[in-house]
């Protein structure tokens, strides 16, 4: 998918055939693209999800396109927290593309789009997942399990005299 959209950014630009294809080449074998695409990892999808932003971003802002970027921005977050670094730029580029200044005479005239409000609805499904997971994993929305730290060693932590303590009522005979 990550070759496609390659593809459909540079035809997006007008960019001649031969250059699409290079640009193909070497996403696929000067990168580690293709060594990563046989296993599961979240680059790829990180890889997908930055070209994706890129390709959006090539439209002019309406519903849809706001809605996808925001949601490509939540799923970014999901899979990879640097990815909100990386998506932030193509975020902000999009964002300003719905600010218009025009000069009427001696008045300058700012308006917004409204529908930059689909920008953070297409966010929030997402983000709230995010949070709800924290809030699982760590009972706090707003701490990340990254920083959570690591058990060393297993044995030791469970030998410690609180995880020793069962109370009767917590044994299930037969089990």
């Amino acid at each position: 998918f990550n070759v496609i959209l390659i593809l459909l950014i540079l035809r997006r630009y007008k960019s001649p055939f031969a250059l699409q294809i290079t640009a193909a080449f070497i996403l696929l074998f000067a990168t580690n693209v293709f060594a990563y695409s046989l296993f599961l990892t979240q680059h790829i999808v990180a890889a997908f999800l930055v070209l994706s932003s890129i390709y959006i971003t090539t439209f002019r802002p309406n519903i849809l396109n706001d809605f996808a970027l925001g949601a490509v921005f939540g799923i970014g977050l999901l899979v990879d927290l640097p990815n909100a670094f990386i998506l932030f730029p193509a975020v902000l580029y999009h964002f300003f593309k719905h600010f218009e200044i025009n000069e009427k005479g001696s008045k300058i005239l700012f308006s917004i789009k409204t529908v930059v409000i689909f920008l953070a609805l297409g966010l929030i499904p997402f983000a709230a997942i995010f949070l709800t997971y924290n809030r699982m994993a760590t009972g706090s929305p707003t701490v990340l399990p990254q920083f959570m730290g690591r058990i060393a060693n297993v044995e030791e932590q469970a030998n410690r005299p609180e995880a020793r303590e069962v109370k009767e009522e917590e044994i299930v005979p037969g089990s």
